[in-house]
């Protein structure tokens, strides 16, 4: 599909901008909260104890900021709010987020490279013990169930669209807490900790074991660890509150018997990674408020896990649109930031699936300035309908399958606010 537009000398600018706005888990659960589960919105099951949960998470996200939990545990108002509303993966926000994804994948395959979805998991899934002591939830040793099935058949919507999605919330649960090495998300942040990461990353890596782009760094010299400790005190903190103690695993090349950073880019790799603040965390500049200098974010653990240099295009706190508006900013000026990528991780918090705003992007829009008329279509269009092939066709179409379309110049802010850091 394309569009005819009429463009004045010197306007391709304006027409970039008119485009631009501003392993599935295994499902825990005893038998008898699978015989007890009720059928709700979207033809979910739920056992009680989700019903429970997400009663629970409603009430509390009621109140602004910082929720005190249980043990010295804070939650983000926000993330208990969005996670609350995901009872119908049927939902409007739903339907345009895989739709999003979905078309993104598409064109990608178009041009040899395969999207790949991570969802990070809630820390509240994650910790739902920690959440209020009038919530009870049923232990397996020390693992709770889990209480995400309108994101699970989220991620079950994706793989039949074609996308392939790496759940690490199973992973996470396995090992959430360990006295050692530390608990897989902050107590005192809504980031995943140093150990979170470490972990997502050996999830990711067992996916690709064997792939032929595995081990092209782009760089001299091997990727090795640095193990350390570094003292945390997370915004969420409220009060008098004790710093943690989380254990490091950092990254980076040996050079003259001292460990130097790795360095990524934004193109020449086989691995990209696109999504929101979650993929530099624990990175220099990237540490969440409160923690000192470290170099173990997801990016830097699958460098090490794959020894490939990924290309990094994070979105800050946006990680639905504004990582892969960058893409088609430089793909419609003529570069190519994702033409060597065999694998694109899309990584973002999986509470984005309850934001309204997913849009559909492009890859890059192609155009003539030598013709009076110019025909515009999304990166991959071959045969008669691609572009200066005719002289007209029918407009880019609103979504088919209900994601939203791509409005012009400016970006609608959120429908709920970004959750703290």
């Amino acid at each position: 599909m394309f569009r005819t537009v009429r463009l004045l000398p010197g306007s391709a600018a304006a027409l970039c901008l008119a485009f631009l706005p501003a392993c599935r888990g295994l499902k825990s659960g005893s038998e008898e909260d699978k015989k007890d589960s009720a059928t709700t919105a979207g033809g979910v099951k739920r056992s009680p104890q989700e019903e429970a949960f997400l009663a629970k998470c409603a009430e509390m996200g009621k109140s602004p900021g910082t929720i005190a939990g249980r043990n010295g545990w804070f939650f983000a108002s926000t993330e208990l709010q969005r996670l609350s509303s995901l009872t119908d993966p049927a939902a409007p926000s739903i339907r345009a987020a895989t739709a999003a994804i979905g078309d993104y994948a598409a064109q990608l395959k178009r041009e040899g490279a395969e999207l790949v979805f991570v969802p990070v998991p809630p820390k509240a899934a994650i910790f739902p013990d920690e959440l209020a002591k009038d919530l009870k939830i049923k232990m397996r040793g020390k693992k709770p169930p889990r209480l995400d099935s309108t994101l699970q058949e989220a991620y079950e919507g994706l793989r039949k669209k074609g996308v392939r999605v790496i759940d690490v919330t199973d992973h996470l649960l396995a090992v959430r807490d360990d006295r050692k090495l530390g608990p897989v998300f902050t107590k005192t942040a809504a980031v995943w900790s140093p150990r979170g990461a470490e972990l997502a990353a050996a999830a990711i890596a067992r996916e690709f074991k064997g792939a032929k782009w595995i081990g092209q760094s782009g760089k001299p010299g091997t990727l090795i660890t640095e193990a350390a400790t570094v003292s945390f005190t997370g915004p969420l903190a409220v009060g008098k509150v004790p710093p943690e103690f989380l254990p490091v695993r950092n990254v980076g090349r040996s050079s003259d018997g001292k460990m130097s950073s790795v360095t990524f880019s934004q193109g020449g790799h086989a691995l990209a990674i696109i999504g929101d603040e979650t993929i530099l965390a624990w990175r220099e500049a990237n540490n969440p408020r409160g923690a000192s200098g470290t170099f173990a974010s997801l990016a830097d653990q699958l460098a090490f896990e794959l020894q490939t240099t990924p290309d990094i295009f994070p979105g800050n706190t946006d990680g639905r649109n504004s990582a892969r508006m960058k893409i088609l900013r430089e793909g419609t000026n003529g570069a190519r930031p994702l033409g060597s990528a065999k694998v694109v991780l899309w990584v973002i918090e999986a509470i984005d699936l309850a934001v309204n705003d997913w849009r559909k992007v492009p890859l890059r829009l192609e155009f003539n300035l030598s013709q009076p008329e110019i025909q515009l279509t999304p990166a991959g269009g071959t045969g008669p309908g691609t572009a200066s092939s005719r002289p007209a066709a029918a407009p880019l179409p609103v979504s088919n399958d209900n994601a939203a379309p791509i409005p012009p110049v400016q970006e609608a802010p959120p429908s709920v606010p970004e959750l703290p850091r």
